[in-house]
């Protein structure tokens, strides 16, 4: 927990810099919030990409990123999302297909939490969050996602997750 603490003021730290290079998400996370025994603390990453697509539902960036558990699960995705600004409110959706690993078996010393297997290692990201923009700092916003592998194996327990996340735009 230390370091998830460490490595989130670190970015905050050098958030100073303005490149137009595309934008840093750090997220703090509960992983599988719903069952007691699996949730798990988790820090990611994802990286969007300053190249965007005008559509007719907005604007789409695509987007890369990994996160890991504290039991050693852990996806790198890829995908894209949308940002709808309205005044200082940012609403972003996204969808990243990934490579999930399940990681460690292992309990805690307090005998609960482990990784949880999602049915196979193609899984399927989605995500939607809600921000304020604070001007130069980036954005703070609130989210929930889920993973899933979308039916595709016979076992499809699926995860949902809440985020805190700091996004940092260069």
């Amino acid at each position: 927990m230390k370091f998830i603490i460490r490595a989130f003021v670190f970015l905050i730290l050098v958030s100073g810099a303005k490149v137009h290079a595309g934008e840093l998400r750090a997220s703090v996370f509960q992983f599988d919030y719903e069952h007691v025994d699996q949730q798990a603390m988790s820090l990611g990453f994802n990286y969007s990409f300053d190249n965007s697509y005008e559509t007719p539902i907005g604007t789409v960036k695509p987007l890369a990123g990994a996160f890991m558990t504290e039991y050693y699960a852990g996806m790198a995705y890829a995908g894209a999302k949308i940002d709808y600004k309205i005044g200082r409110l940012v609403i972003t959706p996204s969808f990243t297909p990934g490579l999930y690993s399940y990681g460690s078996d292992k309990r805690g010393k307090n005998g609960k939490g482990y990784s949880k297997p999602l049915g196979q290692i193609l899984q399927f990201k989605s995500q939607i969050d809600v921000g304020l923009d604070i001007g130069s700092l980036g954005v703070l916003s609130l989210g929930v996602s889920h993973i899933s592998n979308g039916d595709l194996a016979e076992y499809n327990p699926g995860v949902n997750n809440y985020h805190f996340n700091f996004t940092k735009i260069f």
